[in-house]
């Protein structure tokens, strides 16, 4: 099997769009039910990240800031020894 770069996961040359379905805060899932109420996370190849929520695309701008994938990881070492993806501190 052919390994993959981490970073494939987030983006493959091109942006990648993750809907946020669930956040765990003290054992409470605090993500909203309703589909258009959730958020996207939008991951390109810069290294940017935008965060909008589904309703809100065409209406507003979406909170932006950028993330970081330590380049030692790779597809089978996050297998053995995963690792959280450091993502902003966007406030909401």
């Amino acid at each position: 099997m052919k390994s993959a770069a981490i970073d494939d996961l987030l983006n493959d040359g091109s942006s990648k769009v993750w809907l946020i379905n669930k956040v765990i805060f003290s054992g409470i899932n605090t993500v909203e039910s309703s589909l258009y109420q959730k958020q996207i996370m939008v991951f390109h190849s810069s290294q940017n990240i935008d965060i909008i929520q589904l309703n809100s695309i065409g209406k507003k701008n979406a909170k932006k800031g950028d993330f970081n994938i330590d380049p030692a990881i790779t597809t089978t070492a996050a297998k053995k020894h995963p690792r959280p993806i450091k993502l902003p501190e966007i406030p909401y």
